[in-house]
């Protein structure tokens, strides 16, 4: 996606536009990196719980924005993610 498609304009004013591909995909990547901080901090328990509870933040938010848009499956795979008996598939 380049930044300039990411825009659209509105009146004079220019508005930031995420498709729900885009905001999936985000959230995804986000939920990975932070549960990736967490798997790495697991010798500082609450370091890592807070990184977990970023994750599934993350998750949350994701689901608010995309409920009645969402593809079957993306929440499912999403949420599973966020478990930290998935192993390190981050």
């Amino acid at each position: 996606m380049t930044d300039e498609k990411a825009w659209k304009y509105v009146g004079d004013q220019k508005r930031k536009t995420w498709t729900y591909a885009e905001i999936t995909a985000s959230a995804e990547k986000e939920i990975r990196r932070m549960m990736a901080c967490a798997w790495r901090a697991d010798s500082h328990p609450r370091t890592a719980q807070q990184f977990r509870d970023w994750a599934y933040g993350t998750f949350v938010g994701w689901n608010g924005l995309t409920t009645g848009w969402q593809i079957d499956g993306d929440s499912e795979r999403l949420a599973a993610l966020t478990d930290p008996a998935k192993g390190s598939d981050w």
